[in-house]
């Protein structure tokens, strides 16, 4: 698995090879260990496989979302999707950024949306002023096509070496120019426009924007939007990369997070700030949907199901046959990257109720009583609303990603579906929680005053 990747990375020069001057492992290694997770998530692939005339009619028909806003001044740029979205009364609020966007000023910043895998309607979003990024790629992908013909000619041989001694077919050549095209165009729009501040919720999806914000000296702030730990290969470095394409500074939850990552000898990130998460404290006092209490009435138990693509089909089935077991007891699945329609091959018990949208996962979460997942965030965020989790441990997922937060008094290992009845009557444990930050307006404000941000 990932202890592949963490073994290229110690074993071989990667910190020295350049393209153009650049320090390019500093982003090819996200592409080499998602490479090396392929087998891992191919149900998820496969299931998003479209002909290349349908993914570019989607591409341009998404590209103009919010397309006269791209004509207008802003301070401020933000990048985020909707998967980032959720909904609070009759809006959808952004998890990370909505307060920050508050703050500073709806007025002044433009937010670049990715639709995941639409865009919400604008009337929808509390977001005033929002384009689609995919204007962004779907250039990048015109200019890729029509530059075709300058392929790098030049092979790197250090790359060679390790694509052939790892047995990998990895394009790091096309990756590379797609990579400093995509910069290149970001530079041009950066320059007409100059925000004087980026906020990013993923800058391993974004580091050809955050290069070229570095080359044009505007500073990048990320805002953590999942689990760090000591585990993440995106986070957690075993040689050194060049700094300049990450953020300069990356808020976290918590300490915790912030702690592993200053603790990292090869850490990249000038700034660690920890201010905790908006939207729990938000969603915490929040009225739980009368539908699902009534649902959930009509069981002795209930349980909330987060799930992961990694191991989308080996929880399904994990889970379905406790149901099949344990039929005093309700089992609500808040899918995030797969549709109701995938599940129809598992033959689900009807004490499993699939939900895509209806209600967030946060709704879900709060009207059962323990959690369930692998090792999604929401293993965490479970605590901010007093919920225990049972974390099932599929291919070792759990004790590889989430192996930090196990000593949680709320937090419990199984790998086999006889150890869930031992479970059922597990109560929550007031104790502290390590993980989250209180008092988010608080903290966001001194960090937005502390570093002169607002214009």
């Amino acid at each position: 698995m990932l202890d592949r990747f963490i073994k290229i990375e110690k074993k071989y020069n990667v910190d020295d090879i350049e393209y153009k001057g650049d320090k390019i492992w500093a982003y090819l290694r996200i592409i080499y260990a998602n490479a090396i997770m392929k087998d891992i998530i191919s149900n998820y692939t496969n299931s998003r496989k479209k002909t290349f005339l349908i993914k570019l009619f989607n591409m341009i028909k998404q590209s103009f979302y919010g397309f006269k806003n791209w004509f207008g001044s802003y301070d401020y740029f933000v990048i985020s999707n909707t998967s980032c979205r959720i909904k609070i009364d009759d809006k959808y609020i952004d998890k990370s950024f909505e307060k920050i966007m508050e703050i500073l000023s709806y007025d002044k910043v433009l937010c670049l949306d990715k639709g995941v895998p639409f865009h919400l309607p604008i009337e929808q979003i509390s977001t005033k002023y929002i384009v689609s990024i995919d204007m962004i790629y779907l250039l990048t992908g015109l200019f890729y096509k029509l530059l075709i013909f300058l392929k790098i000619n030049n092979r790197i041989s250090k790359l060679e070496l390790l694509n052939k001694k790892e047995n990998l077919s990895i394009d790091y050549r096309n990756n590379i120019i797609k990579f400093n095209i995509m910069k290149n165009i970001m530079k041009i729009l950066l320059r007409i426009y100059r925000p004087k501040v980026i906020f990013i919720n993923c800058y391993y999806s974004y580091q050809s924007i955050i290069k070229a914000a570095s080359e044009l000296n505007i500073k990048t702030v990320e805002v953590q939007h999942g689990i760090i730990g000591s585990s993440h290969y995106a986070y957690n470095f075993y040689n050194k990369v060049d700094s300049s394409f990450f953020p300069d500074i990356l808020l976290t939850f918590g300490d915790y997070d912030k702690d592993i990552i200053l603790n990292n000898r090869f850490n990249p990130f000038k700034k660690v700030i920890p201010i905790g998460r908006y939207s729990l404290e938000l969603i915490k006092d929040t009225d739980i949907p009368s539908e699902l209490l009534n649902l959930i009435q009509e069981y002795k138990y209930s349980i909330s199901i987060s799930t992961q693509y990694t191991v989308e089909d080996e929880l399904a089935i994990f889970i379905k046959n406790i149901a099949l077991e344990n039929s005093d007891t309700v089992f609500l699945f808040s899918l995030r990257h797969f549709e109701k329609e995938y599940y129809d091959k598992f033959d689900m018990p009807k004490n499993i109720y699939l939900f895509k949208g209806e209600y967030s996962c946060y709704d879900i979460l709060k009207a059962c009583q323990i959690h369930m997942t692998s090792y999604s965030t929401c293993a965490l965020e479970a605590e901010v609303f007093l919920k225990p989790t049972i974390v099932v441990n599929i291919n070792k997922f759990t004790s590889y990603y989430i192996k930090d937060m196990l000593y949680s008094d709320n937090i419990y290992n199984i790998s086999t579906e006889t150890e869930f009845d031992k479970l059922k009557n597990i109560k929550f444990i007031n104790s502290v929680n390590f993980f989250y930050k209180d008092n988010y307006i608080e903290n966001i404000k001194k960090f937005i005053d502390s570093n002169s941000l607002k214009i």
